[in-house]
């Protein structure tokens, strides 16, 4: 009956059309979706059933959209608040009355086939892939999306060593259409889809996710394992003090009773945020770098957000490794909205000669003013067969 009336609560307290539009039954463009905050909890508010100091938690704290907060406040990180360092030490638990309406832990295995590079993210994976390739469970990956980043140790005013974690691209699929040749010159081929698919994922430090404890929301990086089992669990999370304190039995002698055994403990766990949106895809051709290719994407965005007089931030640009006709290893540049369900301005980049028409500014775009040629050779010749559709447009 508590989970009941705590679930009644916070849907009473959304925001509707946020709601409508996560769930993608309206479109998302122009309300906010997707927000999530970084609280701090240093205090107790004995007169709370969950112990949480109500001073900042859901009250203008520092927010980002989910796809960045799994960077800037990732458990580990370091976050600036009013000239103060805040560290982030975990996720918000479901079972928050300011939680996730559903009061249960979004925990999905997140899979992408190596034949057709579609992402399967579900509870339970399939046996075989929509294009008939079977599935390797042993690549899944366990997720879940977190609705919210909370910190407990008292900040401090050391911004020498302000601990981050690294940019992670986000992995793009547009496969619900197929990819086809560009007349002007078949080594490249394209694709816009309205279904396409952005997945974002939170790692740790050791690109091994994090240990989770489910009672108390305390995460911490894990080691890679070199394949040999779950590994050791980390040493911060033995007897570990709870984060955000439950019910009276879920803590023993001051200590969370997760750190007690590895049962409520989820090992290897990365933080994830999907969206459903528009994008576009060039694939290269054979021998083109990532790095080119996201220089490309840098410039194509730049270029269309020009054209259709949006700001650049409106858009999102990927690069990632798919198969060529041949079957043979490709480098994408990818540009996608990153309006949840999409606004359809990366879908004019499909339209006929509309990719021909921006090449030219792209190039230039992408031109060193020094003169520089290092690294841009092979690059160069792609640039140059591409440009042929403009002439020939």
């Amino acid at each position: 009956s508590r989970a009941l009336a705590a679930r009644a609560a916070n849907m009473h307290g959304a925001f509707l059309l946020s709601e409508l539009a996560k769930a993608g039954f309206t479109p998302a463009y122009g309300f906010p979706a997707d927000v999530v905050t970084f609280d701090y909890i240093g205090g107790w508010n004995r007169g709370s059933e969950t112990g949480v100091r109500d001073a900042y938690l859901g009250r203008g704290g520092a927010s980002r959209t989910l796809d960045v907060a799994l960077r800037e406040y990732a458990p580990g990180a370091d976050i600036v608040i009013n000239s103060l360092v805040y560290t982030s030490e975990g996720i918000r638990p479901a079972w928050s009355a300011q939680a996730s309406a559903s009061h249960l832990e979004d925990l999905r295995q997140l899979y992408k086939c190596d034949a057709c590079g579609k992402p399967h993210l579900v509870r339970d994976l399939p046996q075989a892939c929509d294009c008939g390739a079977a599935i390797q469970k042993s690549g899944a990956r366990k997720t879940l999306r977190p609705v919210g980043f909370i910190g407990r140790s008292e900040p401090h005013i050391g911004y020498e060593l302000l601990r981050s974690c690294e940019f992670r691209m986000p992995e793009i699929s547009a496969s619900a259409v197929t990819l086809r040749e560009i007349a002007a010159d078949p080594a490249f081929r394209l694709r816009a889809t309205a279904k396409g698919q952005v997945i974002s994922l939170g790692s740790g430090e050791g690109d091994a996710g994090y240990s989770i404890c489910l009672i108390c929301g305390r995460a911490v990086s894990e080691e890679p394992s070199g394949g040999l089992g779950l590994g050791p669990l980390p040493q911060a999370m033995r007897g570990h003090r709870p984060l955000v304190t439950g019910p009276r039995d879920t803590v023993v002698s001051g200590r969370c009773l997760g750190g007690e055994g590895t049962q409520r403990i989820q090992r290897h766990v990365h933080l994830l945020h999907d969206r459903a949106t528009d994008v576009f895809e060039l694939q290269m051709p054979q021998g083109v770098s990532q790095g080119s290719a996201f220089a490309f994407s840098a410039g194509l965005r730049e270029s269309l957000a020009a054209w259709l007089g949006v700001q650049t931030d409106e858009l999102g640009i990927a690069t990632g490794v798919s198969k060529g006709a041949d079957q043979t290893r490709r480098s994408s540049a990818c540009v996608y909205d990153r309006a949840a369900g999409g606004a359809g301005l990366s879908l004019r980049l499909g339209e006929e000669g509309r990719l021909a028409a921006l090449i030219p500014d792209v190039v230039e775009q992408l031109a060193c003013p020094e003169g520089c040629t290092q690294g841009w050779l092979h690059w160069a010749k792609a640039l140059c067969k591409l440009d042929l559709m403009a002439v020939n447009a």
